[in-house]
């Protein structure tokens, strides 16, 4: 969405659903390119967290203005071995990665039926006045297949 544009619509809630073929269990994200930005609480607090700023960022409490939503999503079709079991939906930052906060963008694999991706975008300004610099995001535009299995 808007990966060429290098603005996005503010208050946007889009949900795109993908149809699941039959035989098929899980679906893998490939990113082409990807911006986010990330909300300025996001950028501050991932900087102080050493995580360096919006580069990347994960998670409700970090991704609150301007995101994208997997349900679901993980390195594989199991989730993210070696978490302890703690996965990300919601991603931001200029990166997308399913531990949330490595800065290499690493495709995304969810199998949460019906395989869905939500675009939200928040209600202040990306450009002109009232807009923060330091958080413009451009869009993202990723590609996708179906991974076979027995679901």
């Amino acid at each position: 969405y808007n990966f060429a544009g290098g603005q996005q619509l503010a208050g946007q809630n889009y949900k795109h659903c993908i149809r699941q073929e039959e035989g098929y269990c899980c679906i893998q994200y490939n990113i082409i390119s990807y911006d986010m930005g990330g909300s300025v609480a996001a950028i501050t607090t991932c900087a102080t967290g050493g995580i360096g700023g919006k580069n990347r960022c994960s998670g409700a409490s970090l991704c609150t203005r301007d995101f994208i939503i997997i349900p679901g999503a993980g390195q594989t079709p199991t989730g993210n071995p070696g978490t302890g079991g703690e996965n990300y939906e919601r991603f931001c930052g200029d990166n997308l990665n399913a531990l949330g906060f490595p800065n290499t963008n690493q495709p995304i694999i969810s199998c949460e039926c019906p395989f869905e991706l939500s675009h939200i975008t928040g209600i202040t300004a990306l450009s002109g006045v009232g807009a923060n610099s330091a958080d413009s995001p451009v869009g993202f535009q990723l590609s996708y297949s179906q991974i076979a299995g027995s679901c």
